[in-house]
């Protein structure tokens, strides 16, 4: 539908600027990783990445069933209870069970017995711990404003301002306070003031909602997603796996040097991820029958935009791998094989991820859980296996492959068990270019490092050209926009 496809343009617009933010942070990471020890930065990530697989735990999956539910709903009349409040009620509740197991835990040196965990001291446990709360909040704050069509909220809040807040903070206080209380305030300070910034535009969008009156969570809510909330557990684990396991078989200056590259690598992945809120309202109202008639254009539509600024960000990567590793610092311009395995496996989740969306948009969150929990033991397993003997790039391995096991279930289900062919032709395109640039990077990968940088840069604007004049081809003769 035209208007479909508008708020997508629209929407890719606002996501625009929210991948500024997005290219902004992974900066902002770099220069946190370059100014701290790697001993300490490697903490910080590990922590941090436990706060934000808790906050899966915290949610129950209520964020995304919010996108779903207050898309579907928004158009009563007399809607009084979306459900945000309630879940606000149980995400405040579980994140501080959380927490206080978090503080028990370190108050009794149980932490202390993992011996890659000792140089962690209370209060960064305690700091890092207590941010779980008001960073449950903002993503059902977000995912209720986008519900609405509005993801303007989470882009500018969210995604720029509290991302930024975080490392932004934790450089002012490095020479007050030691350097991982430092860190450690960065990611509480930052997170209460994004989470205070949501509320005035929750009581201007959600003026009837019955706010303080208890758990009061609409049924169809809670049956969409409490069969999610093991996906969504399952996912950040699965996500996360990797990195925990290089910090307890390699300790932690290995986990600094893989969440650098890890952090470049998903700036791949955070294009494709700025469509997720666009597309599942979209789906959520379309009819069955409907699916096969209406989502084509505007899936293609999505799917087109991020693979075609995938390959811009990846030819420049791939291209200069050490240069931009080196703005942490030396010592993390290392691994560069691991760096392009991370890469390239985010770009087939650029062009086969959507599906996923597809999956969740049409209610199936049970076969979601069961693709991510499958790709979680296979993670694990990899990943044990692979660590020892070849190290980071062992891991980004294991990347690379469960993310395309993940991304190939999806696309087989939509296409044969939903019978939907959402590809456009010209999109087939786009993907022989990505196989190219991956045949063609392992081919001439030894070859294209030793160049001296002056003909790296011509490679990289010749093929910045070739696709630049390939975008202006599709626009004039295939009509894509």
């Amino acid at each position: 539908m035209k208007s479909d496809k508008d708020f997508l343009i629209k929407g890719a617009l606002i996501n625009g600027v929210g991948l500024i933010s997005r290219v902004i942070s992974p900066l902002l990471v770099i220069l946190l990783a370059r100014i701290f020890p790697p001993a300490v930065f490697g903490l910080f990530i590990a922590f941090q990445a436990l706060v934000l697989t808790l906050s899966k735990f915290s949610t129950l999956a209520l964020d995304k069933g919010l996108l779903w539910y207050v898309s579907r709903m928004s158009g009563e009349d007399d809607r009084t209870n979306h459900g945000l409040s309630g879940s606000i009620l149980i995400g405040s509740l579980i994140s501080g069970v959380l927490f206080l197991g978090i503080a028990i835990a370190g108050w009794t040196g149980l932490l202390s017995h993992f011996e890659s965990l000792e140089g962690a001291s209370l209060p960064f446990i305690l700091m890092m711990a207590a941010s779980l709360w008001p960073y449950t909040l903002i993503q059902l704050f977000a995912s209720a404003l986008e519900g609405l069509r509005m993801p303007q909220f989470r882009v500018v809040i969210a995604l720029f301002m509290t991302t930024s807040l975080i490392p932004s903070i934790a450089f002012l206080l490095k020479g007050p306070l030691p350097d991982d209380m430092s860190l450690g305030a960065g990611m509480l300070l930052g997170n209460l003031v994004g989470m205070a910034a949501f509320i005035p535009f929750i009581r201007k969008y959600f003026p009837r909602e019955k706010w303080f009156l208890g758990v009061n969570v609409p049924p169809p809510l809670l049956r969409y997603s409490l069969p999610l909330a093991f996906s969504e557990v399952v996912t950040p684990l699965l996500g996360r796996v990797d990195l925990w396991m290089i910090l307890f078989l390699l300790g932690p200056e290995k986990v600094a040097v893989y969440a650098v590259m890890v952090t470049i690598a998903n700036g791949l992945r955070t294009v494709r991820q700025t469509f997720d809120p666009l597309l599942i309202p979209i789906i959520s109202r379309l009819k069955p029958e409907e699916l096969r008639t209406n989502l084509r254009s505007s899936f293609s539509y999505a799917t087109y935009m991020v693979s075609t600024i995938q390959l811009f960000i990846a030819f420049f990567v791939m291209i200069f791998p050490k240069e931009i590793l080196s703005l942490a610092g030396k010592s993390y311009a290392i691994e560069i094989f691991a760096f392009a395995l991370l890469l390239l496996g985010n770009l087939a989740n650029g062009f086969l991820g959507l599906n996923g969306l597809v999956v969740l948009g049409v209610g199936n969150s049970r076969l979601a859980s069961a693709i991510v929990l499958s790709a979680l033991g296979l993670s694990i397993i990899g990943n044990w296996v692979l660590i020892p003997p070849l190290g980071i790039a062992g891991a980004a391995l294991v990347s690379c492959l469960v993310l395309l096991y993940q991304n190939l279930v999806q696309f087989v289900y939509v296409r044969f068990v939903l019978k939907l062919r959402l590809y456009e032709p010209f999109l087939y395109i786009n993907a022989v270019m990505e196989i190219g640039l991956i045949v063609f990077f392992f081919l001439a990968y030894h070859r294209i490092e030793s160049q001296p940088l002056g003909a790296r840069i011509g490679l990289f604007l010749g093929l910045s050209l070739f696709l630049g004049v390939w975008v202006l081809v599709k626009r004039k003769w295939i009509g894509v926009r």
